[in-house]
């Protein structure tokens, strides 16, 4: 199916999502902190979850029109 061209899970590409959303979590709970009562505090956790999000469909991406699209989306 065309699906299954799309992702590769791997285990190199398991690790680096854990290690993704390790670092994710620790800048989450850092800025909680630090940034209680900021009115901008929700905009930086949606900008921060979709960054996580991108890198890791980035991480599994087996295709090349996934791969550029995600590398965008994590630069944005």
């Amino acid at each position: 199916t065309p699906v299954e061209n799309l992702f590769r899970f791997d285990a190199l590409s398991q690790i680096m999502m854990i290690i993704v959303l390790c670092i994710g979590s620790l800048v989450w709970m850092f800025s909680k902190r630090h940034m209680d009562g900021d009115r901008r505090y929700r905009s930086f956790s949606w900008q921060l979850i979709s960054l996580c999000l991108s890198v890791m469909l980035l991480l599994i991406a087996d295709n090349i029109v996934l791969f550029f699209t995600t590398w965008c989306l994590s630069n944005s």
